[in-house]
């Protein structure tokens, strides 16, 4: 049986590619379902048909398949009604359904419907409708006219209605110019609605499809950007279902669109819709378009130029769209989006009232509202002009990112939020900018901040920075037995560490880390005279001041230990002494000497770069400035020691 049913279909097909006088040439069109009951919907087929004198058949195939079980049947669809769409402008121009002569093409709105009960339950069922001469265009290749709906009738899905629209899908544009076409898609159950740009398909057989070849073009014709000559400018937003794009080419100009609807990330059906876009030369306007400020804001305001809603409430505003001339007509329409009311449509000046809740989830997002103005004055050759502008807003972010915290005194922290922050208590002149989004905040004391929202007021938040206590960590290098040392003396560093709980300690030899050397003491038995000894102390304490630091020794070096005692030629006295003591020798040969003197942390405490003893010179040092202690003094490479009492 199912292969007889395919017969009839394919010499149905052939029938009417083959009679004009059975169907006059199809212009556009697309196939929608609505639910009945159980699993039965009413299937209608939209034809929208060019006006010839010639009447529409009185009914027309529908094919049913699926894809689970590749189950394939049809049904006879009846005529339901016959509407003439009205001129695209004003009566003085007339189309072709009113006056044949005309040169602007009329279609009349042919609905074809069945009721289909489907035997199955199937994720996609497809109901499909072929008719045989498409009328003539620039951008296709030859091929019968096909579009298509799919269903997912399983589980829950079954009473799905499809999406269907409220605008007709021929239309006449002018040359050049930029247009912006919405199909203003409505779905009954509530479902997300996706547009996207498809291949025109084509069809001999129920089942079996083929897309249309596009001609040759230059630019190349290519999905999506360029379905038919708009030299590349095509943009599809899937949200809105709205088609933006500049025609290069006069002639009529065919493309498809399918609507997918989604409830949450299933896709539960979908709608193709084949479209025609009549394109002629027309002339220019002799006057522009001026648009108004926001006014009557409710729950919004302007940031800058930047319109900012208040999360959680109803938003609302007025614009005014006016013509430079007093004897425009001006329609102005609005994406579907929100509620909107217009005042004074078919004047040269139209107030748009605009409003809808705002989410609170939606807090930071971007939207958009577009509004498309038509100007239905007549000029030839009859097409009414079209503009649009987009005016984008946002939700004002009302969460933020910054919560209340303690941070180590003298840091500094970023804060985000609002645009608009102001110091409640605290450290004044701690907050780096008053306007913008995410200022610096370096308290010196615990502070609080504020941030406010200029379109909502009320749903600022408040941000509290307290300081963290600070320890002073300090560090000491102690040496065993000393810095004084004979060759080869093994000697151990200690690091003295106070007011620090997590220390990390990195030694260094003149500059130079010291491989493995992490703890808090370091021993070496290969020490030189003048090497430098260095810890390094890293605090990780939560606020150490500071967290790094450093202390070093420089160690005396000698090779044995009589040299450290005395030496016969060089004399040093009094000592012990009170910080004043003098160098003499009783050499007859003048000679000089570089002095330095050193504390017990091998610090260099004193220095003068030449002396002169022998042949009578004597040296008086003065160091009663110091404290008491042992100290040693350098002459040369020869170092002595000295006690400082007080």
């Amino acid at each position: 049986m199912k292969k007889h049913l395919n017969l009839i279909f394919l010499l149905f097909i052939i029938l009417i590619a083959g009679n004009r006088s059975f169907a006059n040439n199809i212009a556009a069109g697309e196939v929608t379902y609505q639910w009945l009951a159980d699993s039965t919907y009413r299937v209608f087929f939209k034809a929208y048909i060019e006006c010839s004198g010639v009447a529409e058949s009185t009914s027309l195939p529908l094919c049913i398949t699926n894809t689970c079980t590749s189950t394939s049947f049809t049904a006879t669809m009846s005529k339901m009604s016959v509407d003439t769409l009205p001129p695209p402008n004003c009566p003085s121009y007339p189309t072709k359904c009113t006056q044949p002569t005309s040169t602007l093409a009329g279609h009349k709105e042919v609905t074809y419907y069945a009721d289909v009960t489907l035997p199955s339950r199937c994720t996609d069922w497809r109901f499909s409708a072929t008719y045989g001469v498409r009328a003539s265009n620039v951008n296709l290749g030859s091929g019968a006219f096909y579009v298509e709906a799919s269903i997912n009738n399983t589980g829950s899905f079954q009473g799905n209605s499809s999406p269907y629209f409220n605008n007709k899908p021929v239309t006449f544009i002018c040359l050049n110019s930029f247009y912006a076409y919405h199909t203003k898609a409505v779905d009954p159950n509530g479902d997300s609605l996706v547009t996207d740009i498809i291949p025109v398909k084509t069809s001999s057989t129920c089942g079996s499809t083929g897309s249309v070849t596009l001609n040759t073009a230059t630019p190349a014709l290519q999905l999506p950007i360029n379905p038919f000559q708009v030299n590349n400018t095509m943009t599809c937003n899937s949200t809105t279902s709205a088609l933006g794009f500049t025609p290069g080419v006069q002639g009529e100009q065919v493309c498809a669109v399918r609507i997918r609807k989604y409830r949450g990330s299933t896709v539960v059906g979908y709608v193709t819709r084949e479209l025609r876009f009549i394109v002629t030369s027309c002339s220019s306007l002799p006057y522009s378009y001026t648009i108004s400020s926001y006014f009557n804001m409710v729950n919004c305001a302007l940031s800058g130029t930047a319109l900012v809603a208040c999360p959680g409430t109803t938003m609302s505003y007025s614009i005014i769209i006016s013509a430079t001339d007093t004897n425009a007509k001006l329609v102005v329409s609005g994406s579907n989006y929100g509620a909107i009311t217009y005042t004074n449509q078919n004047t040269d000046s139209v107030t748009v009232n605009f409003s809808r809740f705002i989410p609170l989830g939606s807090a930071g997002l971007l939207m958009s509202q577009v509004y498309a103005v038509t100007d239905y004055t007549c000029i030839a050759p009859g097409i009414p002009r079209y503009a649009s502008w987009v005016f984008p807003y946002s939700a004002a972010t009302i969460a933020v990112a910054s919560v209340d915290t303690a941070i180590c005194p003298g840091s500094s922290i970023p804060l985000s939020g609002g645009t608009t922050w102001s110091i409640v208590y605290g450290s004044p002149g701690s907050l780096s900018c008053t306007t913008c989004a995410n200022p610096i905040v370096t308290p010196t004391v615990k502070s609080a901040y504020v941030f406010t929202v200029p379109a909502c007021p009320n749903m600022g938040d408040t941000i509290t920075i307290d300081l963290r206590p600070q320890t002073v960590p300090t560090l000491g290098i102690s040496t065993s037995p000393g810095i004084n040392i004979v060759t080869g003396t093994p000697v151990t560093f200690t690091a003295n560490t106070t007011n620090c709980a997590k220390p990390a300690y990195t030694w260094k030899l003149n500059g130079l880390t010291i491989p493995g050397a992490t703890g808090n003491t370091y021993t070496s038995s290969t020490l030189v005279n003048g090497d430098e000894i260095a810890c390094e102390l890293t605090c990780n304490d939560t606020c150490p001041n500071p967290k790094v630091q450093k202390k070093q020794v420089k160690m005396l070096v000698t090779n044995g230990v009589a040299k450290l005692i005395n030496e016969s030629d060089i004399t040093v006295a009094p000592n012990p002494n009170n910080g004043i003591f003098t160098i003499s020798t009783q050499a007859e040969i003048a000679e000089k000497y570089n002095l330095q003197v050193y504390n017990n942390l091998g610090q260099s405490i004193y220095k003068t770069q030449t002396i002169i003893l022998g042949n009578g010179n004597n040296k008086q040092i003065d160091l009663s400035h110091l404290a008491a202690g042992i100290y040693t003094l350098m002459l040369n490479e020869t170092p002595y020691k000295i006690t400082i009492t007080k």
